[in-house]
């Protein structure tokens, strides 16, 4: 029987998008907490200078590569869902 070594965690910066927000929450600090929960927030972009014309917000993040990037995520608020972040 082989005994398998755990592989070490393999990070990596990504420019991301998070889609499907609504307007009154594209924030910098909205994009602190949607970036904190895939990962570690390095930058979050300024929604009125990014030139997105509030279509997403972007934000970037060092992520864990060895395991399974996401392509959304559940927001809730006091433990209800709220709705979907396209990443």
């Amino acid at each position: 029987m082989e005994i398998i070594c755990s592989i070490p965690a393999i990070v990596s910066v990504f420019q991301n998008k998070f889609h499907n927000i609504l307007l009154k929450n594209l924030t910098y600090e909205s994009g602190e907490l949607i970036g904190n929960s895939i990962g570690k927030v390095v930058q979050v972009a300024n929604p009125g200078d990014d030139g997105s014309g509030g279509k997403f917000l972007g934000a970037r993040v060092t992520m864990d590569i060895s395991k399974p990037l996401l392509r959304c995520l559940k927001l809730r608020s006091k433990g209800k869902p709220i709705g979907l972040v396209g990443i």
